[in-house]
């Protein structure tokens, strides 16, 4: 049995449906931890909700780490998860690592403090010894060996939403023309530090009175930074800047997507993914910051993107042109890849039997 463990959150009916829709569902049994943020589990025999880590369920999830064959960890974000590998280090061998962010990038948020110092030494003791570490973008697997000695298999990942990318297709296929002159900026990807929203609506400022709206997404991440970033963009922008704090469904995010001209991408790990590839499919001109993985990896396939850094001496007419070329160039590149679903069943099929 392979054991999936995953927290409580937007993606994983997506993921789960995909799993045992093209595998043997008998093979593969999930766990959700975590308290109910309003997403709906699917109600199947090979899904355990662990809403409450108390005592009787961490034994429980013991229990099933041992019966397991193999254990899939989706987010390294659960302290008393990591806790239980760190104490029972037979188990660290069955362990694939699916990196999502975070849980790779909070190593540069470590500190002198002895909370801090001992969070690094069980992260390090249990991460050095996974079995493998799988990534979403090779260099993540780079940072992963530099930060954590990492001694395990380097295996790529990959998730997919067949539903929402049959959605995309279609969207690619059959293009809406752009309706009115008005110049719509996509920024960032969610209530987080790292976005960085503040510095990058500065820089926009000066854009400010050109017939611009920034559309910026902060439905999850901390409210406080949140509310920081709305009182900026109001500042700058006045009605120009348009917050989104509450979830949308995929589809509907997809139509927002498809009217935005720009992605500006302040981020400064890898983050944004299910907003940057979108993008970049439907042809928007997309800014990210040179020195991220997330650069690496599609510049390295061939996408035509371009560099923040050199927003700051851009002029509007500048910031906003995009040849037709790379705009087809990049489209015709996604959907090859959105139409290969053959290809991220391989994926997995790597992680699952190796």
């Amino acid at each position: 049995m392979i054991l999936h463990i995953r927290r409580n959150e937007k993606f994983n009916n997506a993921y789960i449906n995909f799993v045992n829709n093209n595998f043997n569902s008998k093979a593969h049994e999930f766990v959700i931890i975590g308290r109910d943020y309003g997403f709906k589990i699917p109600n199947n025999k090979n899904i355990s909700d662990l809403k409450k880590i108390n005592l009787q369920n961490l034994i429980r999830l013991l229990k099933k780490m041992y019966k397991a064959k193999k254990i899939i960890i989706h987010g390294l974000f659960n302290s008393r998860v990591l806790l239980i590998l760190f104490l029972n280090p037979v188990l660290l061998k069955k362990v694939s690592w699916v990196v999502w962010g975070d849980d790779l990038y909070c190593y540069r948020n470590k500190n002198k403090s002895l909370k801090s110092k001992l969070r690094e030494y069980v992260r390090k003791k249990s991460i050095t010894n996974f079995g493998a570490v799988c990534t979403l973008v090779e260099g993540d697997f780079e940072l992963a060996r530099k930060w954590y000695d990492v001694k395990g298999q380097y295996k790529p990942a990959k998730y997919i939403d067949v539903k929402s990318r049959k959605c995309l297709i279609d969207m690619i296929k059959n293009e809406k023309r752009k309706v009115g002159d008005k110049t719509i900026i996509h920024l960032g990807n969610s209530a987080t530090e790292t976005n960085n929203h503040i510095e990058m609506l500065k820089i926009l400022g000066k854009f400010k009175n050109e017939n611009i709206e920034i559309r910026c997404p902060l439905s999850y991440g901390s409210e406080e930074y949140r509310d920081e970033v709305i009182r900026c963009g109001k500042n700058i922008f006045g009605d120009k800047f348009k917050p989104i704090t509450h979830f949308i469904k995929k589809d509907k995010f997809y139509d927002l997507l498809n009217e935005v001209d720009i992605g500006v991408f302040n981020n400064d790990r890898q983050q944004g993914l299910g907003n940057i590839n979108p993008l970049i499919s439907l042809g928007k001109k997309v800014y990210l910051r040179s020195n991220t993985t997330v650069w690496d990896s599609l510049e390295g396939k061939g996408i035509k993107i371009y560099k923040l850094e050199s927003v700051r001496q851009l002029n509007f007419k500048e910031f906003i042109t995009f040849p037709s070329s790379d705009r087809e160039w990049n489209k015709n590149l996604k959907l090859k890849d959105l139409e290969n679903i053959k290809e991220v069943r391989k994926i997995w099929e790597n992680i699952f039997n190796t």
